[in-house]
Order: C-alpha cells, then structure tokens, then sequence
C-alpha cells in the first residue's frame, strides 16, 4: 500500500458513514418516478372502441353443433396509444367455451376475450350470448 492512502475498508466505511445511501436510495426513487412519468407522457393509456369482433365456439362435443352464426360483440380495450393504434381487430379473439355440454340445447355463455400485448378488455358487449345447439348431422 502507498503511504498515504486509507485501505478500501476505510473508505467504505467512511461512504456509508456520510448518509450516502440515504441520498442513493432517494435518487433512484426520484429516477424511477421521472422515467415513468416520461413513458405516461410520450405513450399515454387510452380507450378503444372495436366493434364487430366475430364470436367462435370452442370445445363443442363432435356430435353437437351450433345451429346458427354466433353474434359479433362489440370490444371496449384499454392501453399504450401506441399498441392501440397498430392493433389488428383480427388479433382480438372472442369466445364461448361449450366444452360442457353433453347435449343439444338453447344457453346463456359468457363471452371470453383474448387480446394481445399489454392490452387490457374493459368491456364486452354483449357480455352473454344465447347458444342453440344441436345434434351434429354426420356420423
């Protein structure tokens, strides 16, 4: 060691003995918090109204089928502008899960969405479909 000069220890400790972390801490919060606010900024969360999204069955039984065209719900979507802006209707998935049905019949289902990225569904409208279900033709 050079004459003069304080082991590292020594200087550690004299950092952490000057509130140095405190000060490191709050700064890191306060860079946090600008970053965020910059991103809100520059891409902020908007609502989007997409109507006409075609309804599909999933799970139905093969020996039942849907007698008619399921509905087209209309889709109220929440996010980044920026994802809204580019996002394909054709991405959007909207479903009704029969997989419990044994046999033919006319029900209310939930509708199910899917969306892609960092989007969110904030509204499906209609909400419940009614469903008539027969007996599938073929053998």
């Amino acid at each position: 060691m050079r004459p003069g000069r304080r082991p590292a220890w020594v200087r550690l400790r004299h950092f952490f003995d000057r509130g140095n972390i405190a000060r490191a801490v709050v700064s890191l919060i306060l860079a946090f918090l600008l970053w965020a606010w910059v991103t809100a900024e520059n891409n902020p969360q908007v609502n989007r109204l997409i109507g006409g999204i075609q309804v599909s069955a999933i799970n139905l039984s093969d020996q039942l089928q849907v007698e008619s065209q399921l509905p087209t719900v209309d889709i109220r979507i929440e996010g980044p502008r920026d994802e809204l802006n580019t996002l394909d209707p054709l991405r959007i998935q909207a479903t009704v899960d029969l997989g419990d049905l044994k046999q033919p019949g006319t029900l209310t289902v939930p509708v199910h969405v899917t969306v892609p990225g960092h989007l969110r569904v904030r509204e499906v409208a209609p909400s419940r479909i009614t469903v008539t279900v027969g007996h599938n033709g073929t053998k």
